[in-house]
């Protein structure tokens, strides 16, 4: 299995959700921060009638799938090229960011 993903396999750029959890209505996963100018990576309909927090929770993982790619790739970049002198304040910035990716993930921040 590789240890990371090629750059370039999988849209650039920091994701997030654009729409509302409403009854019957589709929430897209989009990259770009200007309305009306963002590039939808993909489209989420609820299986049902309504959005189940399952559901939704899902909708979060994979809006912050990239945000949290880049976070395991910069972990992994730390991980081998950091100085031994330095490497524990590296891997505490590296851990913060992970931290994030997963608070967004699961919509806590």
């Amino acid at each position: 299995m590789a240890s990371h993903l090629p750059s370039g396999k999988h849209t650039q750029g920091d994701w997030h959700l654009s729409g509302q959890f409403d009854a019957d209505t589709t929430v897209e996963v989009v990259v770009g921060d200007v309305p009306g100018e963002e590039m939808a990576i993909c489209e989420i309909v609820p299986i049902g009638e309504e959005w189940s927090e399952e559901e939704i929770a899902n909708a979060h993982l994979l809006a912050n799938a990239s945000r949290m790619l880049a976070s395991l790739n910069e972990f992994c970049r730390v991980v081998a090229s950091e100085p031994q002198e330095t490497l524990v304040a590296a891997l505490r910035r590296a851990y913060d960011q992970a931290r994030l990716a997963i608070a967004k993930a699961e919509d806590r921040a």
